[in-house]
C-alpha cells in the first residue's frame, strides 16, 4: 500500500503542517458552506422537513392468519411482544407461510408493520432452506438459496417448476422430504 505524502515548501514550517494556503482555502470553503446553510429562505417550501431514509425495522414470530373469512381476515405475526398486522406488498407472499417462523425486515406503519424482506426461520419447529428454483434436470431441481448458495434438490422430479421461491426441509444433500411454494 502506498503510503500519501504531502509536498510542502521549502520555507514551510514543519512537515506535519500544511502550508498556509490550503489552510486559508479550507476556512474559505468551510464559511462557503455556511454561508449557504444560513442563507435558506423561510418560505413555506422551506419549512418543509427534509425526507430522512427510514430506518430499518426487525420484528420475529409465527406468521398467523387470524379473522373469519372472507371479510376480516388479517396476517399478523405472534411473537413475544403480542400480534401485529402485516401490511404492503409482500403480504400475499408471506399469507403462503401462516404457522411458519419468520424473521421480517421492514418498517412501522403506526401499529401495523410492512415488511421489505423476510428470512423463514423454521416451519413446524424444523430449519429450512429457502431460495428460487434457477434449473430443472431430470429429477433433480438447482435451488439458489437467498445467501446465493447453490442446493441441488433430489426426488423432486415434477414439483417444482423454474422462477418458483421455495422452502426445503431435508439433510444436508437436501433430499426433498417436505416443502413449500411460496411464489408461484
Amino acid at each position: 500500500m502506498a503510503a500519501i505524502r504531502r509536498a510542502r515548501s521549502p520555507d514551510s514550517p514543519s512537515p506535519g503542517i500544511p502550508e498556509l494556503p490550503v489552510i486559508r482555502l479550507s476556512i474559505v470553503l468551510l464559511a462557503a458552506l455556511g454561508a449557504g446553510c444560513a442563507a435558506r429562505g423561510t418560505g413555506a417550501a422551506d419549512a418543509a422537513p427534509m425526507a430522512v431514509p427510514a430506518a430499518r425495522d426487525s420484528l420475529s414470530g409465527t406468521l398467523r392468519l387470524v379473522g373469519s373469512a372472507p371479510v376480516n381476515v388479517r396476517l399478523v405475526v405472534q411473537g413475544p411482544a403480542g400480534s401485529t398486522t402485516l401490511t404492503g406488498p409482500l403480504r400475499e407472499e408471506l399469507q403462503r407461510l401462516a404457522g411458519a417462523e419468520v424473521v421480517l425486515q421492514g418498517r412501522r406503519e403506526g401499529s401495523a408493520f410492512m415488511p421489505t424482506d423476510y428470512r423463514i426461520s423454521a416451519v413446524d419447529g424444523r430449519p429450512v432452506t429457502m431460495g428460487t428454483i434457477d434449473a430443472i434436470t431430470g429429477e433433480y431441481a438447482r435451488l439458489r438459496t437467498v445467501d446465493g448458495g447453490v442446493v441441488y434438490l433430489a426426488g423432486s422430479g415434477g414439483q417444482f417448476r423454474v422462477g418458483q421461491k421455495v422452502w426445503v426441509q431435508g439433510p444436508a444433500a437436501v433430499v426433498v422430504q417436505t416443502h413449500g411454494i411460496i411464489r408461484p
